[in-house]
């Protein structure tokens, strides 16, 4: 019985941070900036707004106001986040629809987020599998491309887009629509759209395992 209240009470307390961590971010930013992001990136995935609308399941007229930088709550950007399988973040770049800011990715100073949850804030070192995005990448590249590191399994997800996976350090864990597969550094694994995939260290590989992730939409 405790253990179920302690694990209630982190749910709680992870949907209370993601909720934060959106609104701060709405704040911070603004809808416009916002609003074209998510435009960019819809495009990109070839998605209608109906399409959207319906994958977040919102009405048409909530991602039209979106677009458009008139309104959005943060219930409705997370859901909109776990449609298009993007964090928060990918929607934050002022340089929406343009060229990024900079032609290189340099190392110190990114900020890392949790694989398993979209809207979450920063995670520390401790996190079973996190993600650092390159923000070198315009919104209207086509593609996204980061580096994870895992010190355990994460959950199955399944996601529009393509995504293609290297090794740089460790041994990996790859699974792919049943499938497991075992990596080591230099190996690659390809991830069809909407095939449901899970990522960790395979046994006995020392931590944290790193992987070079690029998804094409």
């Amino acid at each position: 019985m405790a253990g179920h209240a302690m694990c209630h009470a982190t749910g709680i307390s992870g949907l209370l941070d993601s909720e934060r961590h959106v609104s701060l971010a709405l704040a911070r930013v603004g809808l416009a900036t916002i609003g074209a992001n998510v435009q960019t990136h819809r495009l990109n995935m070839g998605l209608s707004i109906r399409n959207l609308a319906k994958r977040a399941m919102v009405s048409k007229s909530t991602i039209v106001a979106l677009e458009q930088g008139r309104s959005c709550r943060p219930a409705t950007l997370a859901k909109v986040c776990a449609a298009m399988g993007l964090h928060v973040e990918r929607f934050l770049d002022p340089t929406a629809g343009g060229q990024a800011k900079e032609l290189v990715h340099r190392r110190g100073g990114e900020e890392w987020f949790a694989l398993d949850s979209l809207t979450s804030g920063p995670a520390s070192e401790s996190e079973g599998a996190r993600l650092v995005m390159f923000q070198n990448i315009p919104a209207d590249a086509g593609f996204r491309a980061g580096l994870i590191e895992l010190r355990d399994v994460t959950p199955v997800r399944e996601h529009l887009g393509r995504e293609f996976v290297y090794v740089l350090k460790g041994s990996a864990l790859i699974e792919i629509d049943g499938r497991s597969f075992t990596l080591v550094a230099g190996e690659s694994a390809f991830v069809p759209e909407g095939a449901p995939h899970a990522y960790g260290p395979a046994q006995g590989s020392a931590d944290p395992v790193q992987l070079l992730c690029v998804r094409v939409d």
